[in-house]
């Protein structure tokens, strides 16, 4: 109890003024470029099998397995898996046959405590322990593997920055912090006009002092839409968000995801590496027409002025890219490999995921169905949830490795 109280108190007392730095290396010149025609193993050559290993999650019945707001599930090292349930605050814990075990946590400010609509998303700190985002108290909080809090670090504002939140952990045990450069604010602007915001990427060292910003990369582009008198702040259709995470080898990756590349930065700041792979494209003009109608315009039939307002936002003359982004979402394995998920269009029934060595040379490929959230894998199974009966269940499926 000393040791927690130490490190509580020690975690509090980190409240010094972070000043940002915006001297980010935007130099490619010297970074080594990694590019792959086609996969070294061939495609598929990684599995998912058709029955899951492990599910539970109900409708009704016992409160701990109605799931909502989850961001994490995680195998711990003892086998009990972990469950951020964001909607109740608390982090659950099962044993490996999906017995509950016991939570922890409540809506609060206190220690071990979350803030309302925190992410609480898990992160690997080490075999013991893990850090959770608890970012509306804009903090991180560390537990060890039985659940217990062992310490907690206040993430102080950023200067010209908005509000810091981790996105992940290095393996040197410094933070990998994500804010808007600026004040991220959606300024007013005119009807039509394009809105184009950074976000920068922070490093914070392992004793949880500002180092720097490592990087700085444009956000998804948004347009000022105005209609009968409501204005709103869509994203320009089929722009990618940017892909953001830590490697294996105490570096971060970026992408654009636009293109199918993939930047690494090490804990310096210095752009290291870029990685390619040649992965098939889709011309926007090709599924422009049915996409505007299954993502934006029929979930909106119930809602006559949303969809009108959408409607409108449509019609207008928009920077919409010739190409549907490349990837849209950034994972890294138990074994170092980098998965990129390839943009899934609403009437896909399956996710295609490329996986690259951590040197960036790409392997193979791996459909999984596209009901299927992934928040981690192993070296043979995927751990995440699924909502397809209607509320969430968690699941995890063996991976088959062929080659």
């Amino acid at each position: 109890m000393k040791l927690l109280y130490f490190f509580l108190f020690f975690g509090f007392l980190l409240t010094a003024c972070i000043n940002g730095d915006n001297n980010t290396n935007s130099d490619y010149s010297t970074a080594k470029i990694v590019e792959s025609s086609s996969p070294s193993l061939g495609d598929n050559a990684w599995s998912v099998a058709s029955e899951p290993e492990l599910i539970f999650g109900s409708e009704e019945g016992d409160k701990n397995f109605q799931f909502y707001r989850v961001y994490s599930v995680k195998q711990l090292s003892n086998g009990n898996i972990v469950v951020s349930n964001s909607g109740t605050h608390e982090l659950r814990f099962f044993d490996s046959n999906g017995n509950f075990i016991k939570s922890t946590g409540q809506n609060g400010r206190g220690p071990g405590d979350f803030g309302d609509f925190s992410s609480m998303r898990l992160h690997k700190f080490n075999d013991d322990s893990y850090l959770v985002n608890d970012n509306a108290n804009n903090r991180g909080q560390l537990f060890n593997s039985n659940g217990e809090l062992v310490s907690v670090h206040t993430i102080e504002k950023i200067n010209n920055a908005g509000n810091p939140n981790i996105t992940d952990v290095y393996t040197d045990k410094s933070i990998l912090l994500v804010s808007s450069v600026g004040s991220g604010a959606l300024r007013p602007g005119n009807p039509g006009e394009i809105i184009q915001n950074e976000f920068g990427y922070h490093r914070l060292l392992p004793d949880w002092t500002y180092d720097k910003m490592v990087y700085r990369i444009a956000a998804r582009p948004r347009v000022v839409n105005e209609f009968r008198g409501t204005t709103n702040f869509p994203y320009i259709p089929l722009t990618a968000d940017p892909l953001y995470i830590t490697d294996a080898t105490n570096g971060a990756l970026f992408s654009a995801a636009s293109e199918p590349s993939i930047t690494r930065v090490d804990t310096a700041g210095i752009i290291t590496h870029m990685y390619k792979w040649n992965l098939p494209r889709t011309k926007t003009d090709s599924i422009w027409d049915r996409y505007k109608q299954e993502y934006y315009l029929e979930p909106l039939s119930s809602t006559p002025d949303r969809k009108a307002q959408y409607e409108h936002m449509l019609s207008q003359d928009l920077p919409i890219p010739d190409y549907i982004p490349a990837i849209s979402e950034l994972k890294t394995d138990s074994e170092g490999n980098i998965w990129a998920k390839r943009f899934v269009l609403p009437w896909d029934e399956t996710e295609v995921w490329d996986i690259l060595s951590s040197c960036g040379e790409w392997l193979t490929t791996v459909d999984v169905p596209q009901s299927y959230t992934i928040t981690e894998i192993g070296s043979d199974y995927l751990l995440g949830y699924t909502e397809r009966n209607g509320f969430i269940e968690i699941v995890k499926i063996p991976l088959i490795k062929n080659a």
